[in-house]
């Protein structure tokens, strides 16, 4: 089995955009808002609250 494509749930989307390219190098390949793609393949989600 081969582990691809994990999904972050986050709080704040932009600290976490800011954080994912400043601190890991990585830069956004798809921006959907409420949902991003990075370079890598790892996959982060805006936490819904309710």
């Amino acid at each position: 089995m081969k582990f691809s494509s994990p999904l972050i749930v986050v709080s704040d989307m932009e600290n976490s955009k800011r954080f994912y390219y400043e601190v890991l190098g990585l830069e956004v390949n798809v921006d959907f808002v409420a949902n991003v793609t990075l370079t890598g393949g790892l996959h982060y989600r805006q936490k819904i609250l309710g």
